[in-house]
């Protein structure tokens, strides 16, 4: 005996597409998180997320939309070191976000540099007294934190 739902057929249907569009959202958020679990597992996984994807998709209207600012939002939280779950795409969705550039710094020979005044200065690693740079411009490298962190 089938069950008769208020609204008929089309609240079903409705109700369906939610339904797949809900899981498609918390499978991608998975995916950008690069997490992995198994059919078996998604559904147990998957409850803790399933409200945050309702209102993406209440906000979004559109599956694509909502995995576009998911990406944004995955980013923003990247370029800042900030950990994220949708909840943070629910609350970051007016706000226009843009990844923070990184900031170069000055190095010499793998030691960090600075400037003061017209004079550049040279911090040993071993953290001793610091020193008067006496080359040239051209030998100053200049890079990023994980530049830094990866050499």
């Amino acid at each position: 005996m089938n069950k008769v739902y208020k609204g008929g057929l089309s609240k079903l249907i409705n109700k369906n597409k939610m339904k797949k569009d809900i899981e498609e959202v918390i499978r991608f958020y998975m995916d950008t998180k690069d997490w992995e679990v198994s059919d078996k597992e998604f559904p147990l996984v998957a409850r803790s997320f399933k409200s945050d994807a309702d209102k993406l998709l209440r906000l979004g209207k559109d599956v694509e939309k909502v995995k576009r600012k998911t990406k944004l939002t995955k980013k923003w939280c990247e370029s800042r070191d900030l950990e994220w779950s949708l909840g943070t795409v629910v609350k970051k969705w007016f706000d226009k976000m843009k990844p923070k550039k990184e900031k170069k710094h000055p190095y010499y020979r793998g030691q960090r540099m600075y400037e003061k005044g017209d004079t550049w200065f040279v911090i040993p690693n071993d953290g001793g007294k610091h020193l008067e740079f006496s080359g040239s411009k051209e030998d100053i490298e200049w890079k990023t934190k994980k530049e830094v962190k990866n050499n």
